[in-house]
This record gives C-alpha cells, sequence and structure tokens, in this order.
C-alpha cells in the first residue's frame, strides 16, 4: 500500500487564440484579435452566440506567482468590477477559469474615454488629476472608479484632488 499521494498536473497558463471557441455555463465565447495588454493582462475582442461585441480580460501570471495569487488577484479585479456596477459602468457578462486561465467577459466599448474627452465641438475646462503616490501616472480605470465615487458619495479620498 503506498502512501504518496496522487500525481496532479501542475497549472498552466495557456492564453486564448484568434478562432478559440470557449464554453462556459452553457454559454459560448468566440475569441478574437488580441487589442492590447495591461497590468491584469491581456485583452482579446469577443463575440457571444448572438453576436454581442464583448472583450476577454486574460490574467496573465506574473513570474514567481503561485495559482492561489492569481486566483486570488482574479477575483479583486472581478469584486472592483461588481463593486462599480452603474448603468454608465461596463456590464460583465462572465467571470470564469477555463483551461487554468482566468477570464473577465465584459462589454466592449465603442469608444476610450480619451476619445470621449476630446470630441470635437465639446468646450470643456481642463481638469488635472493627482493622486498622491501615483508619480503623475494614472490608469483610467482609477480616474473613473474615483469620479464615480465622488459623484455617487459626494465625498472623495483624500489622496484624490482635482484642479
Amino acid at each position: 500500500m503506498s502512501l504518496n499521494p496522487p500525481f496532479r498536473q501542475p497549472k498552466v497558463f495557456k492564453p486564448p487564440f484568434h478562432g478559440q471557441s470557449i464554453s462556459c455555463d452553457g454559454k459560448q465565447y468566440f475569441i478574437g484579435v488580441k487589442l492590447g495588454c495591461g497590468s491584469f493582462g491581456e485583452v482579446f475582442e469577443c463575440t457571444d452566440e448572438w453576436g454581442n461585441q464583448l472583450v476577454a480580460k486574460v490574467l496573465v501570471p506574473r513570474r514567481g506567482q503561485t495559482y492561489t495569487q492569481v486566483c486570488e488577484q482574479w477575483q479583486q479585479e472581478l469584486q472592483k468590477l461588481l463593486v462599480l456596477r452603474h448603468p454608465n459602468i461596463t456590464y460583465i457578462h462572465a467571470a470564469f477559469e477555463y483551461d487554468d486561465t482566468f477570464y473577465l467577459v465584459i462589454e466592449r466599448c465603442q469608444a476610450t474615454l480619451d476619445s470621449i474627452i476630446h470630441l470635437p465641438n465639446v468646450t470643456h475646462q481642463p481638469v488635472e488629476v493627482i493622486l498622491s503616490g501615483s508619480g503623475g501616472k494614472l490608469p483610467v480605470f482609477t480616474i473613473v472608479s474615483s469620479a464615480f465615487l465622488v459623484s455617487v458619495s459626494g465625498s472623495r479620498p483624500r489622496d484624490f484632488n482635482v484642479r
């Protein structure tokens, strides 16, 4: 009688590829071209069986991260999106793990924040956002989520200043 535990294959991150079909909870998602990447991971065009224009955000593990750490990071990102759920914030279609890779499937925005800010024939006062310790570089998510917090609560984080 052996006391050795059964051998388990190690978890291996497998990024999606163009043309891949992924099933989750009875729904089909079709992966398109890679749109870009950021601190969370990579973003791919995605559609569902109804042809809805979506994006698939795929968490890319950082070197040395354990499976548990990657799973926690994915759950934190999902929680941020759920907390900020508002009619004017992108809708989450699905969040799942598929083939050792974590996905967030969200509604695709038709315009970037930059393109909205620079619409022709729109006059606006320039806004400078300063966040302590940011070194002057802010992700759009931080700016939008902070602005949303201010608009909903009427208060602002101590390190968020608009001039």
